[in-house]
């Protein structure tokens, strides 16, 4: 059963770049078909698109009043 794979690779400051997405039956196979055969060294990582979930955080304040 294939499954879509989000690719990422890591760069040198440490954040992850999205590379591509493919279709894929493993995350292994995700990733060598995301490399397409070349020889690439460096850190990925192949996600299912299914559980790819990014959630928006927000920061909520509360005034409240103290008294001492």
């Amino acid at each position: 059963m294939a499954t879509e794979y989000v690719v990422l690779s890591k760069q040198s400051a440490g954040g992850w770049t999205e590379q591509k997405i493919v279709v894929a039956s493993s995350a292994k196979a995700a990733l060598r078909s995301a490399l397409g055969g070349a020889a690439v060294e460096g850190e990925f990582v192949a996600i299912p698109l299914r559980s790819w979930h990014p959630l928006k955080v927000t920061v909520e304040t509360q005034q409240r009043l103290k008294f001492s």
